[in-house]
């Protein structure tokens, strides 16, 4: 069973149980969880669904001895959803890249594992990767513990890029409902304000003593690349987004580079996104392969990272689409729609 896309609906189809290939792996899904992108970028006839959690019950017939997954491993990963025909998280068997797989620690269950690999591997390459932000990485970290503007706390993104700018040695200023404003806090945040205050650019710059150079604007529509921009100091820097770039951002500030990131890079092959095709970077591929082997599990062992809140949204498969409806309508903060398979 299956979610596919058809006339822009997700339905629920039954399809063939897909074959692992070379450095590949069959994964029983017994978790998913719903990402804006999952409903945004999905190709007529395609399975959706990036994020997945479950147990490995099928091995591809050659495997890089650097990952060595067996049958019964509890792992999570990410898949390119919304693409293939025969690879999709929304499933109840999901063919998945041995590389983009991570083992799930046993304090962790399935229903958090599914709201970390979207947001925190997002946030590990706009933040970390030498031709992004290019930022200190714990455990080393950066002197004088310099600000950081995070704009969107509350979304999956913002959650993680607050703990690790925090572990990095930053200070973190953060944007987020009022009721969500304590839960920043916990994440590491030294100062949240309400992303609809008119005066929020100048509480910013007040804050920091108009001291921001590094911001990663987590949401990156209009609205917020406009705060973003205007909340640079004297100097400008760098303004990282998770979206395409509104057409005028760069005119608003000659000193500040923007540029965006995409996860897709990861799979290690050319990607199209409105409508233009990119090339994938091996060196992005690199980077958070090898973070998913060693320091993404190592990290929630440790409760350095904590995953997000977990909504669980009963039905299964068959209600996915009242799952996107509740976030279309933007009903989703600080949390994870989450889905349990049987």
């Amino acid at each position: 069973m299956t979610i596919r896309i058809q006339n822009r609906t997700a339905l629920v189809q039954q399809v063939p149980v897909a074959i692992p290939g070379d450095n590949e792996i069959l994964v029983q899904v017994k978790a998913i969880a719903i990402n804006p992108t999952d409903w945004k970028r999905a190709y007529a006839g395609t399975i959706c669904g990036a994020d997945y959690a479950g147990e490995v019950v099928k091995i591809g017939p050659r495997q890089d001895p650097n990952f060595s997954l067996r049958v019964g491993d509890r792992v999570a990963g990410i898949v390119h959803g919304g693409v293939h025909k025969d690879q999709g998280a929304f499933a109840e068997y999901v063919k998945a890249d041995a590389a983009i797989t991570w083992r799930i620690p046993d304090s962790i269950s399935y229903e958090e594992a599914v709201t970390v690999s979207v947001g925190v591997l997002t946030c590990i390459q706009a933040m970390f990767h030498p031709k992004r932000l290019g930022l200190v990485q714990y455990p080393s970290q950066v002197p004088n513990q310099p600000w950081i503007l995070v704009y969107g706390g509350s979304t999956a993104v913002g959650h993680f890029a607050i703990q690790l700018a925090r572990l990095s040695g930053f200070s973190v200023v953060t944007t987020a409902s009022p009721r969500n404003h304590g839960l920043m806090r916990r994440l590491g945040a030294k100062a949240v304000f309400n992303y609809r205050d008119p005066n929020i650019v100048k509480k910013i710059k007040d804050v920091t003593g108009d001291s921001i150079h590094i911001v990663l604007d987590a949401y990156s529509e209009e609205e917020s690349q406009l705060i973003c921009i205007k909340a640079f100091g004297p100097g400008g820097g760098r303004l990282m987004l998770v979206q395409h770039e509104a057409p005028y951002i760069r005119r608003l500030r000659k000193d500040v580079t923007v540029q965006s990131t995409m996860l897709y890079s990861v799979f290690g092959r050319p990607y199209m996104m409105m409508g233009k095709t990119y090339e994938a970077d091996p060196a992005d591929r690199v980077q958070l392969v090898e973070y998913l082997r060693t320091t993404l599990p190592d990290h929630l062992r440790r409760g350095l990272l904590r995953p997000m809140k977990v909504h669980l949204w009963e039905g299964g498969l068959e209600n996915i689409n009242d799952g996107f409806q509740h976030m279309i309508q933007g009903r989703v903060s600080a949390e994870k729609l989450v889905f349990r398979l049987p």
